[in-house]
């Protein structure tokens, strides 16, 4: 059962297999104002299974980021994203920090929030270089980028020219 602001019932999920899908839209990245996503169309997947005393716990991602920017020209870009993420839940009376695989939670504990561990899964998936395929980027602004991209010069280093003279 999913509660409102993403929170999870670990009464729930604990009884045994558990999946729920949530949609995350626009609204979900409001009270992430530092985040340059802001228009999305993601549906989320949570399944969980009960393995001992230990759960599994499985989201994955399946949509669309959309109005990102291009890399090569600034335009207006969507990105499909797809991801697949399991973590363990341990319950644990100690006070320790969960890491990439392992999320502890109290014995006593009865939700468990999962707002920005989905806004963390959204933002790994979108790749870090962001461009349109072929020959959809602005061509304006491609021969704009071409037009005023310095031209280097090939600069060698003279110890390199020096080894180079030996080998002549």
């Amino acid at each position: 059962m999913m509660y409102n602001n993403y929170q999870l019932s670990l009464n729930d999920i604990s009884k045994g297999n558990f999946l729920q899908k949530i949609n995350i839209k626009d609204s979900f990245f409001e009270d992430f104002s530092y985040s340059e996503i802001k228009y999305t169309n993601i549906t989320a997947t949570i399944k969980s299974e009960k393995i001992g005393k230990e759960l599994s716990l499985s989201i994955a991602l399946d949509g669309w980021v959309n109005n990102l920017l291009c890399d090569l020209c600034a335009g207006d870009l969507s990105i499909k994203i797809f991801s697949k993420t399991n973590f363990i839940l341990k319950y644990t009376a100690q006070k320790l920090e969960s890491n990439d695989e392992i999320i502890y939670v109290k014995p006593n504990q009865n939700k468990l929030s999962l707002k920005h561990l989905l806004f963390e899964l959204v933002i790994l998936s979108i790749p870090n270089k962001r461009q349109h395929n072929n020959n959809e980027c602005s061509n304006e602004m491609v021969e704009l980028i071409k037009k005023y991209k310095k031209k280097e010069k090939k600069v060698s280093d003279p110890r390199w020219d020096a080894l180079k003279k030996l080998k002549e």
